[in-house]
């Protein structure tokens, strides 16, 4: 006797897994892409601060900041004008002095590999989690126990990241992450006892 057809899936069904291959896709390529700039810049930071500081100070914004202490001005001009390109100057500056600090007193080169080690391996550790999320859905499993738990893991990083970042609004997205992920958990918890029960 044959077993009767299964179902065919509705077009939400094949829209969630549709977009969990595509997640799935796009979070192995942040992965593999992070891993390989992860270690890239942490390698940097260790032996050769001083090309960070090139790349953040190339040639052009060298001249520009030299040419703005000698004629303040033409700093004041550009700021009315173009605004945005004055801010990514100053931005490529802070950053080019933080590594230039390391090329002056490498003594301080561990402290600050270590740091970008941890926030590395919290952030490739929340792309992995929404990964497995993605997996899930493309495996048509959307409301799941495993769903819930890395859901909740997600927040928890996502937590972390916001203070150590001292970003309120981070904060703020990873708690709703974990009260999301435990309403699931007890959701879940709930219809397993009414099954029970019927």
């Amino acid at each position: 006797m044959s077993n009767p057809p299964s179902p065919a899936p509705s077009d939400l069904e094949r829209s969630i897994r549709r977009t969990g291959k595509v997640g799935r896709f796009l979070c192995t390529t942040l992965l593999v892409l992070g891993v390989l700039f992860s270690g890239w810049l942490l390698l940097t930071v260790a032996t050769n601060p001083a090309a960070l500081v090139k790349i953040n100070l190339d040639e052009k914004r060298t001249a520009q900041i030299a040419e703005f202490k000698q004629a303040p001005a033409k700093f004041i001009a550009l700021f009315e004008t173009k605004p945005t390109e004055v801010l990514a100057l100053a931005n490529a500056q802070k950053e080019a002095n933080q590594y230039q600090d390391l090329v002056d007193h490498p003594e301080k080169r561990g402290g600050t590999v270590a740091v970008i080690a941890l926030l590395a391996v919290l952030i490739l550790g929340f792309i992995w989690l929404v990964r497995q999320l993605f997996a899930a859905f493309a495996e048509g499993q959307v409301i799941t126990a495993d769903n819930a738990r890395t859901l909740k893991r997600v927040g928890l990083i996502t937590v972390v990241c916001g203070v150590l970042g001292l970003n309120l609004g981070i904060v703020i997205a990873g708690l709703l992450n974990l009260v999301l992920g435990w309403s699931l958990q007890q959701a879940l918890a709930l219809k397993a006892e009414q099954d029970l029960v019927i």
